[in-house]
């Protein structure tokens, strides 16, 4: 990793000394700092939870080998075929504890059920709900053990960490749970692993990263010999490979058709276009039948685009939305918000910044006294509209957040206005009628 490397290893070599790791990994690999760091973050799982270690241990007896570099947009990476995983040093220790588990808890899914690699045979159906359990159980694997680590230790960083960028899935976690610190439940992995499916931007990413991309390539390349899409798997299979407590079974085990659910199943309008182009493609090509599994499933409301779902991954983790994470559980004035769990948390932030100057507070409390909703509507060609008669102010997601903190209070102020007018014009009236 070079001067970069060297100069981080320099500045921080004072923080984190070098400490055998108490779990055998074979490999640890990097510089001396770049070993300390990782040793350290296997060292708090180890010590701190009892679910954390048991996927760190498997990892380490399957031969994986620990080590760091940098990477965009990513705080690590599982390679399954060379038994790796890559922590990025950028990102602070502990964030790299939930990164971690979750990493592991890939390579442990692996070594369950070895067709997860087989992408491309399977029904569109089934690769939907393989590539989710996948990333849905190795995240409510990475809460529990954050959520296990500050029950046992005290220390809440790893789990404060992982609410900034998953509040959806923390959240779910914790509460279900049975009381301050209560033991991990099978009912709080459920609750963590379908609260992935509420960040619909996470969702519609990964139906573009796995299912819609690998057809774009597919059809680029003009091979189709890697895309039969004819196999299935049931939901039942699927959690029971995946969805493991420490006991050896499916914490789905009175749910198993959990992944058949309506919601958790759901595809978004662009997919099922890029679905239904690339079958017609290949039928053309190939004459292969086209796989109808998908047309049955739930098409989500609107038809969100793609540039927006990943500048909304991109907002989600960004340092000023992870300052103010706890704050924007909700908003200051208590506004009637609606759309999905992303659309709430960013309008709560911008609500919550314009409240800072009690100007505009006082503006935007006209909203909530006149009954207002506000909500994101993504084919607007404007920066907001208002429906006086519906009650609602609907504001374009594209724009950034400063146009849209414009936008929702000069139409809050146009609402002021007329209340004003109309409480003036009532007065008058009922002065002319004494």
């Amino acid at each position: 990793m070079g001067l970069i490397s060297s100069a981080l290893d320099e500045m921080n070599s004072e923080e984190i000394k070098w400490e055998a790791p108490l779990i055998d990994f074979q490999k640890i690999l990097g510089t001396e700092y770049e070993r300390a760091r990782i040793s350290n973050v296997v060292n708090t799982i180890a010590r701190g939870s009892k679910i954390g270690k048991a996927v760190l241990e498997q990892a380490a007896a399957s031969g994986y080998t620990l080590y760091m570099d940098f990477m965009t947009d990513a705080c690590a990476a599982c390679f399954v075929d060379k038994k790796k995983i890559v922590l990025n040093p950028s990102f602070p220790q502990e964030t790299l504890v939930s990164s971690l588990v979750h990493e592991a808890r890939h390579a442990e899914q692996a070594e369950r059920a070895t067709w997860t690699g087989d992408r491309g045979a399977f029904t569109m159906k089934t690769e939907l709900m393989l590539s989710r359990a996948e990333e849905a159980d190795a995240q409510a694997t990475a809460a529990a053990a954050c959520y296990e680590i500050r029950a046992t230790t005290g220390n809440g960083a790893p789990l404060r960490s992982m609410y900034e960028t998953d509040p959806y899935i923390v959240g779910a976690l914790t509460n279900a749970a049975e009381g301050k610190n209560a033991a991990v439940t099978d009912k709080m992995m459920q609750a963590a692993f379908k609260g992935w499916f509420d960040n619909d931007e996470i969702v519609i990413a990964y139906e573009q990263c796995y299912q819609v991309a690998q057809m774009e390539d597919a059809s680029k390349k003009k091979d189709y010999s890697k895309t039969p899409y004819n196999k299935t798997l049931s939901s039942a299979q699927i959690v029971t490979a995946f969805c493991v407590n420490p006991d050896g079974k499916s914490y789905f085990s009175d749910d198993k058709n959990v992944l058949t659910d309506r919601r958790l199943s759901a595809i978004n309008a662009d997919t099922v276009k890029a679905f239904d182009k690339f079958f017609q493609e290949r039928k053309e090509k190939t004459g292969k039948p086209a796989d109808k599994s998908y047309k049955a499933l739930k098409t989500r409301d609107g038809e969100r685009s793609l540039k927006s779902v990943f500048q909304g991954i991109k907002r989600s983790f960004s340092a000023e939305y992870r300052k103010t994470s706890e704050r924007d559980k909700s908003n200051l004035l208590d506004l009637n918000l609606q759309g999905d769990a992303s659309d709430i948390r960013r309008m709560n932030h911008l609500v919550n910044d314009l409240c800072e100057n009690q100007e505009n507070r006082k503006i935007l409390t006209a909203l909530k006294k006149a009954g207002y909703s506000v909500a994101f509507e993504e084919s607007m060609r404007v920066g907001a509209v208002r429906d006086d008669y519906k009650k609602s102010i609907l504001l374009n997601p594209a724009m950034e957040d400063n146009g849209l903190k414009k936008a929702l209070l000069l139409q809050s102020e146009r609402v002021e206005t007329r209340m004003s007018a109309m409480n003036r014009l009532m007065a008058m009236r009922q002065k002319k009628s004494r």
